[in-house]
């Protein structure tokens, strides 16, 4: 994992807010870029036409004798950073210059159909939604939308929960945005649940490429996890003093997940600027760990010898306490 931190421009070492509140803003803004990024924009650009002399569009590749777009599926489990990596890809892709040329949307809860379709027809800035609009009327108004102003993609994120709503009429709308007249290119995020959904429909799921994000390995990620924390840490002003095995525990904590793992290192900074401490330190970890997991020390990844043995989601005593055979050498 080749990583790059982007730093939000208002966030300079040079010249840090004084507020603790606004260097965790700052934070929590940067991005780091890793090849998920070069892959996901992969799979994104070959669904953009090409200009005469080279160089992309904003407007969606057809296929089928043009009467259709492609699509791609991102997923992975909750903390794995997938929203972030797709919100990254078309807030920043140079062909997405208009604002208008991708609508975003969460799936809603409860999810039905219509409220979703709102929801896109309210982010695409259209104010006049009505509530009394059957999903197949809002789905032709979001298509005449999209056309007026020029929108090539669609982005629904946790498109997952929209199995609650009816396999056959979420499958029938998302086929419908990506077919002729005005297609559009539909990116759906979500947990592995989505994949099964779109893979149960042969026609839909051909239109999509997949993009499965992967768990962090302890060992093979600990150095660039290192490199990260000592990035975030100076960004924050603060020198770092953790143990060696520090990024191993950081990723077994957060249950292998790469979005977990920023959120757990801005969460120890955290607990070093309220302290009003100068250096992110273990202890930093395992006070955030601690305050967010709820757990005794026995079973904080951050203080135990066999931190590896530590098991999740078990809530009995007896079961959670860690086994004293094995730990990371």
């Amino acid at each position: 994992m080749n990583t790059q931190i982007e730093t939000a421009d208002q966030l300079q070492t040079a010249a840090l807010p004084t507020s603790v509140d606004a260097v965790l803003e700052g934070l929590r803004q940067m991005h780091v870029s890793t090849e998920w990024d070069t892959q996901l924009r992969r799979h994104f650009d070959r669904l953009l036409q090409v200009k005469a002399g080279g160089g992309l569009t904003a407007r969606p590749a057809l296929f089928a004798q043009g009467r259709e777009t492609r699509g791609i599926l991102v997923t992975h489990a909750p903390g794995g950073c997938k929203t972030t990596l797709v919100n990254h890809m078309l807030r920043t892709h140079p062909a997405l210059s208009n604002r208008q040329h991708y609508v975003e949307a969460t799936v809603p809860s409860p999810a039905t159909l219509g409220a979703l379709l709102r929801i896109i027809l309210t982010n695409s800035g259209y104010n006049l939604v009505s509530h009394k609009d059957e999903p197949l009327s809002l789905t032709e108004q979001l298509k005449r939308r999209f056309a007026a102003q020029q929108t090539g993609v669609l982005w629904i994120d946790e498109a997952q929960d929209l199995k609650s709503v009816g396999k056959d009429n979420m499958l029938r709308t998302i086929k419908s945005f990506m077919q002729a007249p005005f297609p559009v290119i539909v990116i759906l995020s979500g947990t592995p649940d989505l994949l099964k959904i779109i893979e149960s429909d042969e026609q839909l799921d051909r239109r999509f490429s997949k993009m499965k994000l992967p768990a962090l390995d302890p060992y093979s990620y600990a150095d660039r996890i290192r490199s990260i924390i000592e990035s975030y840490a100076s960004a924050a002003a603060l020198g770092v003093a953790v143990g060696d095995d520090l990024p191993q525990r950081l990723i077994h904590g957060s249950r292998n997940l790469f979005g977990r793992c920023i959120e757990n290192i801005i969460g120890a900074i955290e607990m070093a600027l309220r302290e009003r401490d100068t250096s992110l330190t273990d202890f930093h970890f395992a006070d955030y760990y601690e305050l967010q997991e709820g757990c005794s020390p026995e079973s904080n990844v951050y203080l135990n010898e066999y931190w590896a043995d530590i098991r999740f989601g078990v809530h009995d005593e007896e079961e959670d306490a860690p086994r004293k055979g094995h730990r990371w050498r």
